[in-house]
């Protein structure tokens, strides 16, 4: 089975040009191609549809080191491999530029294995900017819960270290921000034993659930509270962070 590649090629000799076609065929795919051997010919076709671009290095009026930079200067995310009459310090020059490959025109054996190489290489990046656009908009769906909770959340280190807390846990408390990071999670407690039973059932279970807890703010004002909590742990069991959402069910001085 074939496999088809839209490619646009970059070459005045059209013999050289129909060689480079045959030994993608020779490796398997069949090839949809372009040939150009101008820059506006060039720009009229980048496209970002295109797989795979096949440029020779030198020709009348154009070449391939300024072929990829055009191609850079439009940020598209198409393979450009440099196949050059025989100066192999030309496509060194390409690879530090960030051609995907380079092959000298006479051993043009090696076309078919570049591409796939390319296309898979292509293939990943898409894969990781994917990934890394879906763990972007996770986080900005976190950070909106975050902050629109009615309910005080809070995070600490494994030590109790609190190291971030949405805007509802600086108005039940009282402090302000810079204030709220110097203190541990525990030191909210009325009762250190009760803060030191919160840690304890949260490092047996993992998690607690509705734990009820006296906590105190700032000026000092005492709260009767519900607090559920998650642990986060590393491969090696210890403690990263804890996770505490707090409710007030009732206040007294």
């Amino acid at each position: 089975m074939t496999t088809p590649i839209r490619v646009l090629v970059l070459e005045d000799r059209p013999e050289d040009a129909e060689l480079m076609l045959l030994e993608l065929q020779r490796a398997g795919f069949e090839p949809d191609w372009k040939r150009v051997d101008t820059e506006q010919e060039y720009l009229v076709n980048l496209d970002p549809e295109v797989d795979i671009i096949l440029s020779d290095y030198s020709m009348p009026q154009f070449d391939g080191l300024r072929a990829l930079i055009l191609l850079q200067d439009r940020e598209l995310d198409i393979p450009f491999i440099l196949v050059t009459g025989g100066f192999e310090e030309l496509g060194i020059a390409c690879l530090k530029q960030g051609a995907a490959d380079y092959l000298i025109k006479d051993r043009l054996g090696r076309l078919g294995p570049a591409v796939t190489q390319a296309l898979e290489e292509k293939k990943l990046r898409a894969e990781k900017r994917e990934a890394e656009q879906a763990l972007r908009e996770s986080e900005e769906r976190y950070r909106t819960l975050f902050e629109d909770s009615r309910d005080a959340i809070i995070i600490a280190s494994g030590e109790g270290r609190i190291i971030d807390f949405n805007y509802a846990a600086l108005r039940m408390f009282g402090y302000h921000r810079d204030e709220m990071l110097t203190i541990d999670d525990r030191d909210l407690f009325v009762d250190p034993e009760q803060a030191n039973r919160f840690v304890e059932q949260l490092g047996q279970h993992g998690s607690v659930r509705n734990f009820d807890a006296k906590l105190r703010t700032k000026d000092g004002d005492e709260m009767d509270c519900l607090v559920a909590a998650s642990q986060r742990r590393s491969e090696d069991g210890a403690s990263q962070a804890r996770n505490s959402v707090i409710r007030s069910i009732g206040a007294q001085k």
